[in-house]
């Protein structure tokens, strides 16, 4: 049997040395192959290497403009660290005026303008410690330079007055401190006593976390000048001690129990308003949404 091998020999030439026949294999052929892969590939190779080469000299291009538009800006000041109180204000300030037809006989149509400022001083020394003051110019027709011994102010003496005066200190556990000029509301709706409508005894408040909720208490004087300047009877002249528990519920709802007792000073005229009073209550408040708040207690 003979087997053919012609497929794998490769084609004989002669040698022009020897004269022998040698044999060429097919490795040239891929060597020629690769050489033009090469050959194709470089001008690709190098039109990437150019597009990276200018990028590269953009951005430098970039960098030393920014460089040189620094050295020509002036450096900026230092800014010094914040020391001493923080001071801010705040207030009402209104004007109004008004036209009544008074059907009192002999007093016919008034007609007046009044101005009112109350100007908030609140300064801020560290976050424990703080102090809030507020100076009233109550409703005069008089020019403010002229309003402290104007015939027109109430009483025909000053007419400016300060309305708060507060020290206000916070522990590190959380229990606030208030003593001075203290303005306080009841947690009822403001039906017992309001800071609104000036109820701003000199006082002493204690404001302390309580479980989920807070408790307050406080002990106030209340006490008017008698006779000019000021009211001619004391009868409602009080020694105010209060104690409330505030308990938040969920949808921004609050649970209030709170108790109080006041001293009045004796007053022979109206002897059923004299002597000491005390009450309790409790009260819940609800957020109905759209500015609407709902408030129920029982006292």
């Amino acid at each position: 049997m003979r087997t053919n091998q012609d497929s794998c020999r490769g084609d004989e030439k002669p040698n022009p040395f020897d004269g022998r026949r040698v044999r060429q294999g097919r490795h040239p052929r891929t060597a020629i192959a690769l050489g033009l892969i090469a050959a194709f590939a470089a001008p690709s190779l190098l039109a990437a290497d150019m597009d990276v080469q200018q990028k590269l000299e953009s951005l430098q291009r970039e960098i030393d403009a920014l460089k040189a538009q620094m050295k020509t800006q002036p450096a900026a000041a230092p800014q010094p660290a914040r020391s001493g109180p923080e001071v801010s204000f705040g207030g009402q300030y209104r004007i109004n005026t008004y036209s009544a037809d008074n059907d009192v006989a002999g007093e016919g149509k008034q007609t007046a303008a009044r101005t009112r400022i109350r100007q908030n001083i609140d300064i801020k020394f560290d976050e424990r410690f703080k102090t809030h003051l507020q100076m009233e110019l109550g409703h005069t027709t008089d020019n403010v330079t002229t309003t402290a011994y104007s015939d027109r102010a109430r009483g025909g003496d000053a007419n400016f007055n300060v309305r708060h005066a507060v020290l206000d200190y916070t522990t590190v556990g959380g229990v606030n401190l208030q003593a001075g000029i203290v303005p306080l509301s009841d947690y009822f709706g403001d039906t017992q006593f309001s800071r609104d409508w000036n109820y701003n005894p000199l006082a002493v408040s204690v404001l302390a976390p309580v479980g989920a909720g807070t408790l307050r208490a406080f002990a106030g004087a209340l006490r008017e000048t008698v006779g000019t300047g000021g009211e001619t009877v004391s009868k409602d002249d009080t020694t105010h001690y209060q104690l409330d528990y505030r308990l938040p519920l969920s949808g921004n709802a609050q649970f209030n129990l709170g108790a109080s007792y006041v001293t009045l000073t004796p007053d022979v005229a109206a002897p059923f308003r004299s002597g000491n009073h005390g009450n309790y209550g409790v009260g819940a408040q609800f957020e109905l949404g759209r500015g609407w708040q709902l408030n129920g207690f029982v006292l």
